[in-house]
């Protein structure tokens, strides 16, 4: 005996009576889903089996797409928070894709809004009975769906507006699958495209993220295709360019130049297309370095004259310094380095002389720039000679420490023997400038030898000297004034806004708004005055 159990979500399922007597297992092929089962019982028995199978087996079935269905949720947000707070608009936008087309029909057989009252109801006991029965109480992501999407939208007063949110996202679903088909027959223009991009961002992003995705990469490759088109049209004219130097800058200019197409193609296109611009720069450097090489050539190697090495160094990676990468461009280069080590190996004493023989930092790099830049890296006379230029720099500062000790210390020796043999004589009066600051300014200025002082009048120290003077000077000697003396004025707060506390009034703080000048009480010569006023 067969028996047929078909179930609208799951595949068909055969039972086969296994029992010697019936048809028999070997007369029917075994195929998947099939169940065998024997008939020694009475028929009640086995129907009795058979109806407790179906009714468990159905109950488990229709409980496992129920919870594919809620992964839906899950699926799409994977970091999605569920312990937080979350707005009404977030959840609501979540319940409206659910229960859309796309993802309720291949679960439940039929659309959401078709299924009407009595159907909501049956599918919202079906999935009360897994919540409860198959632990989706325990899962926190089928407990937060059940409580936040499925228990608000599914039967509540609300439904029927529930379904024509769902009806229209449903349209606006198909739409964008309109589109989306329209894309991967390349029927969409430049314009179409740009505005598909922008419709993804605003119009289209209620959507899940799975669906979003999916047509931006495609949007992404389309345009990565169209860019690279573009870009191969375009290459065909750098192909036929002339092996020579100045095709080099139209060559490396081409990316630069088409840098928006560049930033649209896949990884994989970006090096494509630069490795057929760096072949092409090959082609060209493959020409031009012989002329290098000749160029050197024509340098002999036992000249003690480095400077037409150095030259030809020089303009070498000036002239090829965009290219420099390139192995043409390196190999030669390490041509010339080498030409100039086997130069520089043959007067090694002298240069080693010169060295110890530089008097200040300055000569020292000079040496080093004619004699070590450019040798062969690593090579024992770039090491010898980098080290011997290291030990005259520590000898040159500490000798140049050492000197600007001597010279201050003989600058205070002859401060002090001048100040005891031509120093003026003070008489009764003393200025002592012991422990004050500048000294040696006050010292020379009470003696009258103004010729001695050290001291620049742009400098701080001067500006702050002065403005004492003449601060002290109107304070104390205001009977040696002249009568056309001048009063220096200073800028004064001549208006505030006040801010106070509200309940106590106690002013908090003031900001001034209004400025005026007033005199200072601070009078000089005019002589002086112009004087401050030109520092």
């Amino acid at each position: 005996m067969i028996f047929y159990f078909y179930n609208r979500i799951k595949p068909k399922f055969t039972i086969i009576d296994s029992h010697e007597k019936s048809y028999g297992v070997r007369q029917i092929p075994v195929l998947e889903n099939t169940i065998i089962v024997s008939m020694k019982s009475s028929s009640r028995q086995c129907f009795a089996v058979m109806a407790m199978f179906f009714t468990t087996l159905c109950f488990s079935q229709n409980c496992d797409d129920i919870g594919d269905w809620m992964n839906t949720i899950k699926n799409e947000y994977p970091n999605m928070l569920i312990g937080t707070a979350m707005p009404r608009g977030a959840v609501e936008n979540m319940a409206i894709n659910l229960y859309s087309d796309k993802f309720y029909k291949p679960y439940w057989g039929k659309s959401f809004g078709s299924s009407g009252k009595n159907g909501r109801t049956k599918s919202w006991r079906k999935i009360q009975t897994c919540y409860a029965k198959q632990s989706f109480n325990t899962d926190p992501y089928k407990a937060w769906i059940f409580q936040s999407i499925v228990y608000n939208y599914h039967i509540d007063f609300r439904s029927d507006a529930f379904i024509k949110k769902v009806a229209t996202r449903n349209q606006l679903r198909a739409e964008l699958e309109t589109k989306f088909n329209a894309l991967k027959r390349n029927d969409l223009d430049a314009a179409e495209m740009v505005q598909l991009k922008t419709d993804l961002s605003t119009t289209y992003t209620v959507l899940f993220p799975s669906e979003l995705d999916a047509i931006t990469k495609a949007l992404i490759k389309r345009e990565a295709n169209s860019a690279e088109n573009q870009l191969l049209s375009d290459f065909e004219g750098i192909k036929t360019l002339p092996l020579e130097y100045l095709s080099i800058e139209k060559v490396l200019g081409f990316k630069s130049k088409n840098a928006a197409l560049f930033a649209k193609l896949s990884k994989v296109q970006q090096d494509k297309l630069s490795s057929q611009l760096n072949s092409k720069i090959e082609d060209i450097l493959v020409v031009l370095m012989p002329k290098q090489m000749t160029e050197l050539k024509t340098i002999s190697s036992s000249t003690s004259d480095v400077s037409k090495i150095n030259t030809l160094l020089a303009d070498f990676k000036n002239k090829f310094r965009s290219v420099m990468k390139f192995d043409e461009v390196q190999s030669t280069l390490k041509a010339l380095q080498a030409k100039k080590t086997e130069m520089v190996s043959q007067i090694l004493p002298e240069v080693a002389t010169a060295i110890a023989k530089s008097k200040s930092q300055r000569e020292t790099s000079g040496l080093y720039q004619r004699f070590v830049t450019d040798l062969v890296p690593e090579s024992s006379i770039k090491v010898q000679l980098e080290d011997k230029i290291e030990q005259q720099r520590q000898f040159l500062f500490k000798e140049e420490a050492r000197l600007a000790q001597e010279n201050t210390l003989s600058k205070q020796r002859e401060r002090l023997a001048y100040l005891a043999t031509e120093g003026k004589e003070e008489g009764d009066m003393r200025l002592d400038t012991q422990n004050m600051y500048y000294a040696e300014f006050f010292d020379y200025l009470y003696r009258g030898h103004i010729e001695n002082i050290d001291i620049e009048k742009e400098s701080a120290e001067f500006l702050t000297i002065f403005n004492a003077y003449i601060t002290a000077f109107s304070r104390n000697c205001q009977e040696a004034l002249p009568e056309d003396k001048v009063e220096l004025m200073e800028l004064v707060c001549d208006e505030y806004t006040v801010t106070t506390e509200v309940l106590s009034g106690i002013e908090l703080y003031r900001n001034c708004t209004g400025w005026v000048y007033r005199g200072s009480s601070i009078f000089v010569k005019p002589e002086l005055y112009k004087a401050k006023q030109l520092l």
